[in-house]
């Protein structure tokens, strides 16, 4: 879509914990940026190693960039480098599937972040059994 450079916001980070926990984190952000940007993500963070895969975490960023853009993957590095905590999931048996949210108006609350991150862990995770 465009080429020029892009503007990511990170504002909320979690790791889902092996006894069915959530770590979550909340990044400040400048509100007129995010009243800026277009798009509004949560990419959760999928661990191919194990079988079944897991997730093993989300985050939510406000971007200028859309997901069918060439350089989507831009938003994600930007977004990683800014949380410390999500860093042990940086390798190449992750893959990010990103979830774009339809929220206009205020920014999501921490609550919201929680809300969406655990209906996404649900969708994706592969280990339920019905």
């Amino acid at each position: 879509m465009s080429d020029s450079g892009s503007i990511t916001a990170p504002m909320f980070h979690c790791v889902f914990n092996a006894g069915g926990s959530i770590t979550h984190w909340a990044t400040s952000y400048e509100r007129t940026l995010y009243d800026a940007l277009p798009h509004l993500y949560l990419i959760c963070l999928a661990d191919n190693s194990t079988k079944p895969r897991q997730i093993v975490g989300a985050f939510m960023v406000k971007t200028s960039r859309h997901h069918d853009d060439a350089s989507f993957e831009e938003v994600i590095n930007i977004a990683m480098n800014y949380m410390e905590n999500l860093q042990q999931h940086r390798h190449a048996a992750i893959s990010f599937l990103p979830a774009r949210i339809g929220i206009t108006g205020e920014p999501p609350e921490e609550i919201d972040f929680l809300r969406l991150a655990m209906q996404q862990y649900t969708k994706f995770s592969t280990g339920g059994t019905a």
